[in-house]
């Protein structure tokens, strides 16, 4: 199962159980895969790679 596929699920289980401290970091952690995946930088400055 990939990192996507897991925080999803996880996302799924923390919006059922009304855990917002989870569901927040999960969402946050999703926002960030994303931008890493699409290479999209913030307000126009480039992320550094680590």
């Amino acid at each position: 199962m990939s990192l996507e596929v897991t925080i999803n699920d996880d996302i799924k289980q923390a919006m059922l159980a009304r855990d917002k401290k989870k569901l927040e970091a999960l969402r946050a952690i999703k926002a960030a895969l994303l931008l890493e995946k699409t290479g999209d930088s913030i307000g126009g400055a480039e992320i550094p790679k680590v």
